[in-house]
Order: structure tokens, then sequence, then C-alpha cells
């Protein structure tokens, strides 16, 4: 998700909480489901007029927001996985580093293996990082082929 506009969800109120509620239904989960225009991401997304501006906004941060309060820089994470839920009791709020690796992106399912492709466990000893992008890459199979690298030049300089 892009970055937030807090000003936007300042003035919200209960008679804003009244209106967002009206267009959820809560399903068998408990999650209370936004049933209005959807982002191209899943989000609810929904327009309200405040002080004579129309500003757009995710209706499960406006809930929040008016029901706990603002979660600042902080992102709101859906535990229930479903994006358009405006339930609070789903939503936690944490950064986007957290919320990225809770998810199902490529950097989570990353962050989850304990081992590489190989089968080698991914610990300090035998896992080398990235300094610039922070990527992981097993030391054995990194010597394996440096050690194929090598041997391979060797016998085309042999031919």
């Amino acid at each position: 998700m892009g970055k937030i506009n807090h000003k936007n969800y300042e003035g919200l109120d209960e008679l804003h909480l009244q209106k967002i509620l009206s267009r959820c239904e809560q399903d068998a989960n408990g999650c209370l489901v936004w049933t209005g225009a959807v982002s191209s991401a899943g989000y609810g997304n929904m327009s309200l007029t405040l002080g004579g501006k129309k500003r757009w906004l995710l209706p499960h941060r406006a809930v929040y927001t008016i029901v706990k309060g603002s979660p600042g820089d902080l992102e709101l994470d859906h535990l229930c996985r479903n994006r358009k839920c405006c339930n609070v009791d789903c939503l936690e709020p944490v950064s986007s580093k957290e919320n990225t690796h809770r998810g199902k992106s490529f950097a989570a399912v990353n962050r989850a293996k304990t081992h590489c492709s190989r089968g080698h466990e991914f610990n300090e000893e035998n896992t080398w990082r990235s300094p610039t992008t922070g990527r992981r890459k097993c030391r054995i199979c990194q010597a394996e082929r440096r050690k194929a690298r090598y041997e391979a030049k060797e016998r085309r300089s042999k031919a």
C-alpha cells in the first residue's frame, strides 16, 4: 500500500462510523466485510467529504481511527487475512516491514525458508547476506558453484 495521508482521517466521527458500518456485512468468521468499492489491491475504498474537501479513504483505517485512535505511521495488518475486513478486532498496527513479513509476498515466503534449495540449513555459519539487498545465500552452495566454475575454466584452458 502507498503512503497514508493522516490528515485525511482527521475529523472523523460517530456519524462517519455509522455510514461506513452500514456498507459492511458480517461473515461467518466475524469479519465486517466492506461491500462498497474495492481497489485493485483488494482493499476497501471510499470517499467522504470532510471540511468541504472530498477525501479518498480506506474504510478499515477510518473505522480503526474512529474506534481506537490513529495508528500513526503504522500499517494495519488484517489478522484475518481479509483485506476488506473493517472489524477493529481483526486489525493490528504494525510496521511496514512486519506487515510484509506476515503476508504472502515473495519476501514473506523466502523469510520463512529454513533451508536452501539443496537442503542446507540457513544458520549463522552457513548463511551469507548481501550487504545491499539483505538477500540470503547458502555458503556451501556458493562454494560448490565457485569450485565448479573454476574446474570448468581449468578444463577449457587445457583443451
